[in-house]
């Protein structure tokens, strides 16, 4: 183990465990609660070594992925907005007709955490990169959002009536945990490109 390729940040507050995290740089992060000391800390990041490693390679294999395609354009986002405009209003209709609920505006915007979230107010906001997507996945998160309408958790309820309205949601899904990433860095690299120019 070289200790350089292992340095860490350590962020403490009122918490009672230890976890690491790998940021987007390849920074490890380490939230620990006060008073653990260093020697423990540094011991649990040598015990995680595998785990760094393995997340550093999904990142570089990301990077690599997103740089083979190319940072979206200008018409990229252009293309995409048009689409949601004209795709997101009618479908999330027709799945909160499913669900049988009522929802209130629709937003679109890049979201770097989530591909779309419902307010307890019923608004539903979708990412934008959603319409990069293939037609299936884009309408699963569209599906899973308006089950929020009905249902405010994750719970057994909450799965019940997304694998009734879209049983294909696990399949979507692992497409969005497997490629998501990618899209994400060309939209990153799309800004990167805007604000040098």
């Amino acid at each position: 183990m070289n200790p350089s390729d292992y340095s860490y940040k350590i962020v403490r507050s009122h918490r009672k465990t230890v976890s690491l995290t790998v940021d987007k740089t390849g920074q490890i992060i380490v939230k620990a609660p006060y008073g653990v000391p260093e020697e423990f800390i540094d011991g649990f990041v040598r015990r995680n070594t595998a785990f760094i490693d393995k997340n550093r390679g999904k990142r570089q294999a990301v990077e690599n992925a997103a740089e083979n395609i190319g940072a979206y354009t200008a018409q990229d986002i252009d293309r995409m907005k048009e689409k949601a405009k004209n795709v997101f209003p009618g479908a999330v209709k027709y799945y909160a007709g499913l669900v049988g609920r009522p929802f209130g505006r629709i937003t679109v915007r890049r979201q770097t955490t989530r591909w779309g979230s419902c307010s307890g107010k019923g608004n539903i906001s979708l990412n934008i990169l959603l319409c990069d997507c293939p037609e299936q996945v884009m309408l699963s998160v569209i599906a899973h959002e308006a089950c929020h309408l009905k249902y405010k958790n994750h719970g057994d309820g909450f799965y019940s009536e997304l694998y009734r309205i879209f049983p294909d949601y696990d399949r979507c899904r692992k497409w969005l945990n497997d490629n998501g990433s990618v899209l994400q860095k060309r939209y990153d690299m799309y800004l990167a490109n805007r604000r040098g120019s």
